[in-house]
C-alpha cells in the first residue's frame, strides 16, 4: 500500500514589494483549498452514458488554517496537509482567503500552483 504524500503549506500575509499591509483581527478566518485540475469522470448510465465529463479546479481538501501569528511587518501561519494516492501534484493549486467567520465578506484572495515534488 502506497503512503500519501505530505505537503507542508506556509503563508506569509503582510507589506512586501507586491503586497498590501494586512490587518487581522480575531474576527478574521484564513482558509485553503487545494484544486485539481483535469480531471475526467467516465459517465456509465443514465442521460449522459457514454460521454466523459472534463472537470476544472476540483476542490479535493478544503480546510481552515492556524491562526496566523505576528512576523516581522506580517503574519504567518503555516499546516502540513496529506496528499491522496492519485493526486497529480503538477496540476494542484492552492487556493488562500482571508475572510470573516460565517460567510462574512472576503478580503483576500490568493492561489499559486504546486508544481512537481522535488
Amino acid at each position: 500500500m502506497l503512503n500519501a504524500a505530505l505537503l507542508d503549506l506556509s503563508l506569509a500575509l503582510g507589506a512586501g514589494e507586491t503586497r498590501t499591509p494586512v490587518l487581522l483581527s480575531q474576527e478574521t478566518e484564513v482558509w485553503a483549498a487545494l484544486a485539481e485540475d483535469g480531471l475526467r469522470t467516465k459517465v456509465t448510465s443514465g442521460p449522459n452514458k457514454g460521454r466523459t465529463l472534463a472537470h476544472a479546479a476540483t476542490v479535493r481538501t478544503w480546510m481552515v488554517l492556524p491562526e496566523p501569528t505576528p512576523e516581522g511587518d506580517g503574519y504567518t501561519t503555516e499546516v502540513r496537509l496529506k496528499l491522496g494516492r492519485g493526486w497529480k501534484r503538477d496540476k494542484l493549486r492552492a487556493v488562500v482567503a482571508l475572510q470573516k467567520p460565517w460567510g462574512g465578506r472576503v478580503q483576500g484572495l490568493a492561489s499559486a500552483k504546486l508544481g512537481k515534488a522535488d
